[in-house]
């Protein structure tokens, strides 16, 4: 038996479970065993600790299958060809079986894994909206990378880089990235397969509307000199940050906040300590006593009952034009009157 025929008896159109069991075995094997060269390699060993991962993201009933396809994949791989146990060799044939099976691996991986999406909570959606996404472009720093596009990276970067220290949003972060397909997700070093990196499933991760506001937001304030810094949740708000440049290390900051109901909880996350502008995006909201309030403090609401990127898109622009030719210029002289004031 050669390797493909192995190959073609694990990843297999009408087997899932046993696709995917083999697919996560091959991943393991290609970024976690280093070695150049060893005698003997413990296969249960290498598999063990996905053992809980492969429960949660196959299920109970399919996770005893699993777990036993995924020895049984290795140690034919090995029984096959012993050359393999060379690092460099071993790379090479499981880099070749995951490209020329690529498109049934995905095909069942993507399946599994978005039936998981619904259940994260909107902070962890944006933040890993922004991962898949920066991964996808090259913006994250890897440890390792396969041709087919699956990544080794290191977890303590993206806490570090992505949620700020934010001790209970990195827990819950953590014990969900098996649910979205990322593995070893409990080590410091995790395994992104290629298959979610796919522009098609990091687009489901948020809604539609979200996304198209997102793009069109960037492409028009680009135009006046803003950049978007990041994208965060906190609770029911989705908040956009954007920064721009306007003398030295002075800066602008902006930042659209979209929620579907307005109450007077949205008091807590406003941040209107220095050059901060903040402007509210709602399908609803719950008084016009409360809107008032809030444009009278130099907030200013958009309401919209029905989803229209453009409408939002011309009223964000406008406001932020009206700001530039008033209250805006007013608070940059301020600002630099008080810098000037201190170097004197």
């Amino acid at each position: 038996m050669t390797i493909k025929e192995v190959a073609n008896r694990y990843f297999t159109k009408d087997d899932p479970i046993k696709t995917v069991a083999s697919y996560i075995a091959l991943l393991v094997l290609r970024f976690e065993r280093r070695s150049n060269y060893e005698k003997i390699i413990n296969v249960e060993e290498i598999i063990r600790p996905l053992k809980p991962e492969i429960n949660i993201l196959l299920g109970p009933s399919a996770s005893f299958k699993a777990y036993e396809t995924a020895i049984m994949f290795i140690e034919e791989l090995f029984k096959t060809d012993p050359e393999i146990l060379e690092a460099e060799k071993r790379f090479k044939k499981l880099e070749e079986i995951e490209c020329e099976k690529y498109s049934i691996i995905r095909r069942h991986y993507l399946t599994i894994v978005e039936n998981s999406i619904n259940e994260l909570r909107d902070p962890i959606k944006f933040t890993l909206f922004k991962i898949l996404n920066d991964l996808r472009y090259g913006k994250v720093h890897l440890i390792d990378r396969t041709c087919a596009g699956s990544c080794y990276i290191s977890k303590i970067d993206l806490l570090s880089r992505y949620l700020e220290n934010n001790i209970n949003l990195i827990n819950e972060f953590s014990e969900n990235l098996i649910k979205v397909g990322i593995l070893k997700s409990n080590y410091l070093r995790i395994i992104v397969p290629a298959p979610i990196l796919e522009e098609s499933f990091i687009k489901k991760i948020i809604r539609r509307e979200d996304r198209e506001l997102i793009s069109n937001l960037d492409s028009a304030l680009m135009m006046l000199g803003f950049y978007k810094e990041k994208i965060e949740s906190i609770e029911e708000f989705r908040i956009i940050n954007y920064v721009k440049n306007i003398e030295g290390s002075i800066k602008f900051r902006l930042r659209i906040i979209t929620t579907d109901k307005v109450s007077k909880s949205i008091e807590k996350i406003l941040n209107t300590k220095g050059n901060v502008f903040n402007i509210i995006l709602t399908r609803m909201i719950e008084s016009e006593k409360l809107k008032r309030d809030l444009e009278d403090s130099g907030i200013p609401v958009i309401v919209y009952e029905n989803f229209n990127s453009k409408y939002i898109i011309d009223k964000i622009v406008k406001i932020i034009l009206e700001l530039s030719s008033t209250t805006y210029l007013k608070n940059v002289k301020e600002l630099l009157e008080d810098v000037l004031e201190i170097l004197m």
